[in-house]
């Protein structure tokens, strides 16, 4: 289910773009590397699934194989969105402690 909504909210990305064409929209969405990365880990996904419950033990070896590389272009994707929370740590830790003194202190 979370995958479905994961390729929903990936073409959605694509509708958004402010380009008039279809074809001039998916080439400004394949522009940018991480949504590259995350149609890439979709559609594994998908691969890898489908082949998983293929009835043949050929399927369910590469099913296994996808499914390692599909997770670990997620763990890259994770990668980067905690870098992203690295640089906003630190303010975040100032607001958070600013708006827990707040709290204590009106009680």
């Amino acid at each position: 289910f979370w995958m479905v909504t994961l390729f929903f909210e990936e073409i959605r990305q694509v509708l958004a773009i402010e380009l008039q064409s279809i074809r001039g929209k998916i080439i400004g969405y394949f522009s940018i590397f991480w949504n590259k990365l995350d149609f890439l880990s979709v559609v594994l996904f998908f691969i890898g699934l489908f082949l998983r419950f293929y009835p043949s033990s050929h399927c369910f070896c590469a099913a296994r194989i996808l499914l390692a590389v599909d997770l670990s272009i997620w763990f890259i994707r994770t990668l980067d969105i905690f870098s992203a929370v690295k640089r906003l740590g630190p303010k975040l830790v100032m607001i958070g402690e600013m708006v827990g003194s707040r709290l204590l202190s009106d009680e």
